[in-house]
């Protein structure tokens, strides 16, 4: 296996990066690397042609189309899918679930009203005891003016239905007066006790273009009841319990379709055209593939509407800055990719551009989607909005230790910075004139979608062949953890292991050229704001940088002199790159050291996990292996990255590409299996699956590429016919296995993941 690793690489790789003024052999296929003019050549002759005029009409025509299907419009309230739909709420309800969160959602704007599961204003009657629910079903509470909002319905008569109960406050029940886009509508008096059905005719004149907002002014009819109380909250003495509320359709005349929805999902489908023509797809395919979207946005209109018309402008959003991303790609990378030596044949950039629009409509899709519940995101946006809105909110997160405080669950009072800088990097993109959550969230996508390039360039750095750096990076694309990690919104993870990535694949690149100085200040500047984003991985890249420097100063460096030499500057990058991040921020975390020390000591000496209670280590193991098969989804590419480790750290020619690829790959993998024996008593939350999965995928895509192609030459026994048969088909059954994970998981933490 060894061998073939030897042969299906091609050592001339090595001498270009080796060589920074040749260009990359002749045996290769010519490289990618347009003049600005050609880029904008491409651009025009991708939209101005039949195919985007056909898709156009189609466009129009299968929309408007899908609006005279009419489907019943029906909001559930308090279910934990009714967020986006509502104005001026306040907590949700669900009787059959027991929680004792008790937060407060009075000013919390539409779209961060938190997802809770009891009453925090339930009703005491005067023995202190609860009244019992008159129905297990889940409900919200309105305030005395609240707004359910029904976007790109269509224009179309029907019936309007509201299922809902007065407060118990309010014996006498309560007065709603129902407005329909800001026109008076109806009012009903609603009791206490069962909730009640209240069905009113509407006409199509009612919508505003295609749009419903349904107002609810609830009003007190007499007194409370002195026998009852509830807490001071306005909106418990006040709100009425509101169950459901849908639109159902007459039949009749033509339904007018919602202009701007119309709009939004034709521009979508325009650009999701012009993004994979522009990428390199013949257009005659990028339009076939086109048509089937329009279709599948047609149907969903039809079938699904409300759900689809609340993510329209999202969408059409993560499909355009698509399109600018692949304009500043096209500009930029193939020149840097040539500076670097680094082969860019035209149908590898096809490719990459290719995977980088998918993670884009699929990572940006589903995180921007509505529905989808990014688990701290609301966290990390308070802190953005306390930088952004508050007087002297930089100077107040520059100096709070209050978020530094170890996890609750760890019984500890230690301390372990948590730095704000991710949020200093992020809050201007959040100033943006578009929702903040939108904005950070787009570009903690576009860092994660953009790592296919990385993972290329690293992959070819490391030796492997074109073909077998490219599959490592279309792994990227359905590795079922990133999926897992864009759902847990934790930008300072992902943003400083972007970072990190980026710096060890530049200083693999530029290894030849370490002692340039604008390469090594570039670098160790990168490795200060990386230091400075996250303290887990500023932690990881020192153990790292601090273990590669040493194995090539006093092993590779006895006998090479740029390997010791390349040593002493990546241990000086480190320690530079350490000494600004502790003098710019983390100084003032000096003086805990010893008591947080001290505090995991004790805990330790206690036979105590922090975080994790007492277990043995097979049970960990247990349990680790099995998050690593089945909810991380990384396993084979681990134990592939392992066996091309093993390969690609014997082939080669070169004492200093071999060493610095070596040195760096063993480093990376001690560095991985320390933390994980690690967490047997920290946890961690495995975050040195995803420092590692980069140098994973970019090493099993070698693998993955032979087994496909040789197998039968590796394995050199029995049917040679039949092993060539075997690897096709294993090869075959691991990208479907891991799409399957990927997807469903992505799909399970979009549609029905509360939590």
């Amino acid at each position: 296996m060894l061998n073939r690793f030897s042969k299906a690489t091609n050592p001339s790789i090595l001498k270009a990066m080796a060589e920074p003024d040749t260009n990359i052999p002749s045996s290769y296929p010519p490289r990618y690397n347009p003049r600005p003019g050609n880029i904008f050549n491409k651009a025009q002759r991708t939209i101005i042609n039949r195919y985007s005029l056909i898709l156009l009409f189609l466009s129009i025509f299968a929309f408007s189309i899908a609006y005279q299907v009419r489907p019943t419009i029906f909001v559930n309230l308090g279910g934990g899918y009714d967020l986006p739909y509502l104005d001026n709420f306040a907590g949700e309800v669900r009787p059959n679930k027991i929680t004792n969160q008790t937060e407060d959602t009075t000013d919390t704007p539409r779209g961060e009203i938190p997802v809770t599961t009891n009453d925090p204003g339930i009703v005491f009657s005067a023995a202190g005891k609860p009244l019992p629910e008159p129905i297990k079903d889940d409900y919200r509470w309105t305030k005395p003016r609240s707004i359910v909002l029904l976007p790109g319905v269509g224009a179309y008569p029907g019936n309007l239905t509201l299922y809902a109960a007065a407060s118990p406050l309010y014996p006498h029940g309560q007065k709603v007066a129902v407005l329909l886009n800001g026109q008076d509508f109806t009012t009903f008096e609603v009791k206490p006790g069962v909730p009640q059905r209240f069905e009113y005719k509407y006409e199509a004149t009612r919508f505003q273009g295609g749009n419903m907002a349904v107002e609810l002014r609830v009003t007190p009819i007499g007194t409370t009841d002195p026998n009852i109380y509830s807490d001071s909250k306005s909106y418990y003495r006040d709100g009425m319990k509101l169950y459901g509320l849908w639109l159902e359709p007459e039949g009749g005349n033509i339904a007018l379709p919602d202009p701007k929805t119309t709009v939004l999902l034709t521009v979508a489908s325009m650009f999701f055209f012009w993004l994979l023509a522009y990428s390199g797809v013949k257009h005659s395919i990028a339009f076939g593939i086109s048509t089937v979207f329009v279709l599948t946005l047609a149907i969903v209109l039809a079938i699904w509407r409300l759900e689809l018309a609340i993510f329209t402008t999202r969408l059409t959003l993560v499909l355009v800055a698509t399109g600018l991303a692949l304009l500043v790609f096209d500009l930029l990378l193939p020149r840097l990719f040539q500076r670097w030596n680094l082969p860019l044949p035209g149908y590898v950039w096809t490719t990459l551009l290719i995977i980088f629009v998918a993670g884009m409509v699929l990572r940006g899709g589903g995180t921007l989607y509505p529905q989808t519940l990014i688990i701290d995101q609301r966290w990390h946006l308070n802190v953005i909005n306390r930088i952004l809105d508050e007087p002297g909110g930089i100077a107040y997160e520059y100096s709070n230790k209050s978020d530094s405080l170890v996890p609750g669950q760890w019984n500890s009072s230690a301390i372990i910075p948590y730095s704000p800088f991710t949020h200093f990097y992020l809050a201007p993109f959040a100033a943006l004139p578009i929702e903040r959550e939108v904005t950070v969230n787009l570009i903690s996508i576009f860092l994660d979608s953009s790592r296919v390039f990385i993972i290329y360039a690293l992959g070819v750095a490391l030796g492997a062949t074109i073909n077998g750096a490219l599959a490592g990076a279309a792994l990227y694309l359905i590795l079922p953890s990133t999926y897992l990690l864009n759902s847990w919104g934790n930008w300072p993870t992902t943003i400083s292991l972007w970072l990190a990535v980026l710096y060890l694949t530049v200083a693999l690149v530029n290894y030849e050229r370490l002692k340039r100085p604008r390469i090594w200040i570039g670098l160790t500047l990168l490795l200060i704001i990386t230091n400075l984003a996250y303290s887990v991985t500023m932690i990881f890249m020192g153990m790292v940088l601090y273990g590669w420097a040493t194995g090539l100063f006093f092993f590779s460096g006895r006998k090479d002199k740029q390997a010791r030499e390349n040593g002493k500057l990546l241990f000086l990058s480190a320690t530079v790159a350490a000494i600004g991040a502790v003098a710019i921020y983390y100084w003032q975390f000096i003086g805990d050291i010893i008591p947080t020390l001290n505090s995991f000591g004790q805990d330790f000496n206690q036979g105590k996990g922090l975080g994790l209670g007492e277990r043995s280590f097979f049970e960990y193991l247990s349990v680790y292996l099995g998050n690593l098969s089945t909810t991380y989804g990384v396993i084979a590419v681990l134990v592939l990255g392992l066996i091309g480790a093993i390969s690609l750290s014997k082939m080669g020619k070169g004492m200093t590409s071999k060493a610095a690829r070596y040195w760096f790959v063993w480093v990376m993998v001690a560095n991985y299996l320390l933390w994980s024996i690690a967490q047997w008593k920290i946890d961690m939350v495995d975050k040195q699956v995803w420092f590692i999965a980069p140098l994973a995928l970019a090493l099993s895509g070698q693998v993955i590429v032979s087994i496909w192609s040789n197998l039968e030459t590796i394995v050199r026994i029995g049917n040679q016919t039949v092993w060539k048969l075997v690897g096709k088909i294993t090869v075959s059954a691991l990208i479907i296995w891991m799409s399957y994970s990927a997807f469903s998981l992505w799909i399970y933490r979009i549609f029905f993941a509360r939590h």
